[in-house]
C-alpha cells in the first residue's frame, strides 16, 4: 500500500538488499531534522529498530552509491558512521520519535490511517 505522506520522497527510494529504502539524509530532510540528530535518535532507541526496519550500509553499498553519484567521497568522509537505510515502516517509526512539526504531522496521519476512530 502506498503512503501519500512519503510520496514526495518517491524519487529518492532506493532498492538495497532487495528492499525499498530511504537513506538517512533524505528521511532527515523530509522530517526537517539534521541527519546526525536523526541517527542519534535511532541509536538511542536501537531496541525499537531491528534490521527489518533500519540498517547501516556496508562499505560495498556505499561505494556503489558513490559510483551512482548519490554520494560524494567528501560527503562520506565527513560522516562519523556509514549511512543508514530505512524501510517504510522504519521511516514511520522514526517519525514517532522526532519532535519536529513535519514528523508530528506524519505520525498523526499514520495514526489516523491505522486507528481512524481514535485519532
Amino acid at each position: 500500500m502506498k503512503r501519500k505522506h512519503l510520496a514526495k520522497l518517491e524519487d529518492k527510494v532506493l532498492t538495497l538488499r532487495k528492499r525499498s529504502v530511504l537513506l538517512d539524509r533524505d528521511l532527515a530532510d523530509a522530517l526537517d531534522i539534521k541527519t546526525s540528530a536523526l541517527n542519534q535518535t535511532v541509536t538511542r532507541n536501537e531496541d525499537r529498530f531491528g534490521k527489518k526496519f533500519c540498517f547501516s550500509l556496508k562499505e560495498s553499498e556505499v561505494k556503489e552509491l558513490i559510483a551512482q553519484g548519490l554520494f560524494t567521497k567528501k560527503e562520506i568522509a565527513k560522516r562519523t558512521r556509514p549511512p543508514r537505510a530505512f524501510t517504510e515502516a522504519g521511516a514511520y517509526m522514526v517519525s514517532f520519535l522526532i519532535p519536529t512539526k513535519r514528523a508530528i504531522k506524519l505520525s498523526r496521519s499514520v495514526l489516523k490511517e491505522l486507528v481512524p476512530e481514535e485519532a
